[in-house]
């Protein structure tokens, strides 16, 4: 039987304080007690107890760093009754990082590490009435931040907050999941398996689970699926024991990705008792599909099976890259991460890469990823830093930590039907090339031949990727052929013609990481910065605080010409243009390779921490920049798009367009329009095309023609498709240069006022 801890309060105390005699009452601290939420974390706790400014807000998170060099101490009480004979536990799923935990004044265990549940027993430190709890967490380790020796990590603990490309540093210390008491009497699951199976009948779900026996006895099993329920008993011994059922479900409605059909789940409950006490209890969500893998269209027998089988159909992996929602971790509330698993699943997205430098996620997300029907592919948390010695670190100790933290997030997670992939860490290269090129990890580097065995013991059926990219080249490039896998890159708009000659003659069988930088929505701006930072002209310290991608649309700037203050409004909105454009061609160039190329994952979805300029697609208060509804109309189920090669013209130049279809759906007939018209909107082109398209492929409609007008700022190509009864669109804009080399401003403004206005077709 599982109880909530509430009530929690929070000290702050001087390292070492404590240390010796672990009782809180006898230092006089750096804080007071002050109300504490679990979960959460300290300096959130500190906020809200007005003991530190908005970490988010100008350079505040700077006064933020003394939180983590301090030892503090959660505290809470629970009331027993008169002695009895039940065995107690506090089960702590997320600490972070290492703690003491005490019961009325005596130690009760020693813990560490992130992503892992840990399991105090406390029976014998418990009394009759009301019991003192305390967990005493030391100061934060220190770990590699950004450009620093990936090989020297040796932590199970988010390394993004440590300072990374798109945040600041804010090292969390705290409870940032759940703190419970568990009673029993014969014993509680330490682990359970729930796998679905098809049978000729419909489906039979087996479940295994694993019973630590704490005495003898025999206990009575009850399990309800649906509308199908049974029992059975068996006998308890001391120590780990196997119990094995099968339930015969019948005829189900299946499980489907997003944009394939509803994503069926049925609910699972499980509860163990000694025939009066409930011992242990678990409730889930199962859903009916399968699964398997298969190598790209025209790939080698080198090549990884990177294309998901569902239900017997392929699936086209859209997806994003999510980072934790707050550099603050714990204090994501269960309504937040609806929002956000929402705001995923209306682009369109099928496909959520949990990266690597993040987190396990709370159960929360996969809860949420299972009813919405998205695929997720779990990092294993390892990451590179673009620094020095990218490879994963085989220091013994570290290994062993990570055994116990990836099979305890295997077991967590193994039961989700949306989890489709694991994977070995970010961007972690092959130390037997480090000094000479970045060539990605494979499974014979020990680290990944570990958390490989991993899975094949506690996870039989899903791939495991060594990492991400799995290479054997590990950049998207020009002229390699057979060496673009599974690629990264790239994280900005290249170039006016080398964007388009990059994506054009790509060769990748997946593209799980790429994206481009842009600023943030206008209204963002004042949530984070003060009025006075607010400068284009100059702009000061708190305003590069809060953009740590640098001046990566340059391109604003080289094309455009310079911006002054007042002229900031138009410089965001010809950064997200580019933005938008840069990862809108990414996205519909992979696409029109289906299934030779068998997805794309935008970097990234969300940022943890408030910036000026990033490569995120939603804003960290929630705003959606262009880009995302750029992503949204290019993630469609049906999909209309042109391959050009430049984004620029000279007046009067021949710009041809190869316009393509896509369509997932079923077989249908199409009808494709496209009309071209100059800045004022008259028609210089058009053109119409019909045919027949396949389900889930991507066919050559035909080309658009015309000559660029002799003067004026640039022209538009609008697209609409007709595939049966569904219809599709989309709108491109190409520059003319001026006599200066530069482009006008104005006509990317009334572009993308145009597009805002435009509901999604």
């Amino acid at each position: 039987m599982k109880h909530s801890l509430s009530a929690w309060r929070l000290k702050g105390f001087w390292q070492n304080e404590l240390a010796g005699h672990l009782c809180p009452d006898a230092a006089a601290g750096v804080t007071d007690w002050i109300p504490a939420r679990v979960p959460g974390g300290v300096q959130d706790d500190l906020l809200r107890a007005g003991l530190i400014r908005d970490p988010m807000v100008d350079r505040n998170s700077l006064d933020c760093e003394w939180v983590e060099n301090r030892w503090w101490v959660y505290r809470t009480t629970f009331t027993l009754p008169q002695a009895d004979n039940r065995h107690r536990f506090l089960v702590l799923d997320g600490v972070d990082y290492r703690a003491t935990v005490t019961v009325n004044g005596q130690p009760a265990a020693n813990v560490y590490g992130m992503y892992r549940t840990h399991r105090v027993p406390i029976t014998g430190l418990c009394r009759a009435g009301e019991n003192d709890l305390c967990v005493i967490l030391e100061d934060a380790p220190r770990d590699n931040a950004a450009y620093g020796y990936t090989a020297r990590s040796n932590l199970q603990k988010s390394r993004f907050n440590y300072k990374w490309d798109f945040c600041t540093r804010l090292v969390p210390i705290g409870l940032y999941d759940d703190v419970s008491l568990h009673e029993t009497t014969l014993g509680y699951l330490s682990a359970r398996r729930v796998v679905p199976v098809q049978t000729p009948e419909g489906w039979r779900v087996d479940v295994e689970l694993t019973f630590c026996g704490l005495q003898p006895g025999t206990a009575r099993l009850q399990w309800q699926l649906d509308d199908v329920g049974g029992a059975l008993s068996f006998t308890v011994v001391p120590g780990e024991q196997s119990v094995c059922f099968s339930i015969d479900a019948g005829l189900r409605d299946l499980w489907w990705p997003n944009g394939h059909g509803r994503a069926a789940l049925y609910p699972l409950t499980v509860r163990i008792t000694d025939g009066a006490f409930e011992c242990d209890a678990f409730t889930q969500q199962v859903g009916f599909r399968t699964l398997t893998y298969r190598r790209t269209e025209g790939s080698g027998d080198d090549a990884l099976p990177y294309t998901a089988v569902i239900n017997g159909k392929p699936i086209y992996l859209k997806g994003v890259n999510v980072v934790p929602f707050d550099l603050i971790y714990g204090r994501v509330s269960d309504e937040q991460y609806t929002v956000w698993l929402q705001k995923i699943q209306a682009a369109h997205v099928n496909t959520v890469r949990v990266w690597g430098g993040g987190l396990i996620e709370k159960e929360i997300f996969y809860d949420l990823c299972d009813r919405l029907g998205i695929l997720v592919w779990q990092d294993f948390c390892q990451s590179s830093s673009g620094g020095f010695a990218d490879f994963p670190s085989k220091d013994p100790d570290y290994l062993t930590l990570l055994e116990q933290t990836a099979r305890s997030a295997v077991r967590q997670k193994r039961n989700h039907v949306c989890l489709t992939y694991w994977c070995g860490g970010n961007e972690l290269t092959d130390d037997r090339y480090d000094g000479r090129e970045r060539r990605p990890v494979g499974y014979e580097d020990a680290n990944i031949a570990l958390l490989q065995r991993i899975v094949r013991q506690e996870d039989p059926g899903r791939l495991m990727l060594p990492a991400t990219a799995s290479g054997p080249q590990e950049l998207l490039g020009e002229n390699n052929a057979g060496a673009q896998h599974d690629v990264h890159g790239p994280w900005i708009h290249a170039g006016r013609q080398l964007h388009y000659r990059l994506l054009n003659n790509a060769t990748s069988m997946l593209h799980s990481e790429m994206g481009a930088a842009g600023m943030c929505c206008l209204q963002s701006l004042p949530t984070f910065l003060s009025a006075e930072h607010i400068r284009l002209h100059a702009p000061d310290a708190a305003w590069r605080h809060h953009a740590f991608w640098g001046d990566y649309t340059a391109y604003e700037t080289q094309w455009l010409g310079p911006f002054d203050d007042a002229q900031l409004p138009e410089r965001i909105t010809c950064s997200q243009f580019l933005q938008a454009e840069g990862v809108r061609y990414m996205i519909e160039a992979n696409r029109r390779r289906m299934f030779r190329n068998t997805g794309s994952i935008v970097w990234q979805f969300n940022e943890p921490f408030p910036n000026v300029i990033c490569t995120n697609l939603v804003d960290y208060d929630g705003c959606e920049k262009p880009a995302y509804f750029f992503v949204q109309n290019s993630y469609r189920s049906l999909l209309v798009s042109a391959r050009y090669d430049s984004l620029t013209y000279p007046a009067g130049a021949a710009l041809n367009c190869d316009i393509w279809l896509t369509n997932e759906d079923d077989t249908a007939p199409y009808t494709v329009t496209g009309r071209v018209c100059d800045a004022q909107g008259r028609t210089l082109q058009t053109a119409r095309f019909t045919g027949k398209i396949g389900g889930n492929t991507s066919v050559f409609c035909g080309r658009i023609n015309w000559q660029a007008p002799a003067a004026g700022t640039g022209c538009t190509l609008v697209l609409a498709a007709e595939c049966g009864a569904r219809r599709a669109g989309n709108t491109y804009l190409f520059l003319l240069e001026q006599d200066d080399g530069r482009m006008d401003r104005e006509i990317i403004c009334r572009y993308m006022a145009q597009i805002a206005a435009a509901p999604e077709p």
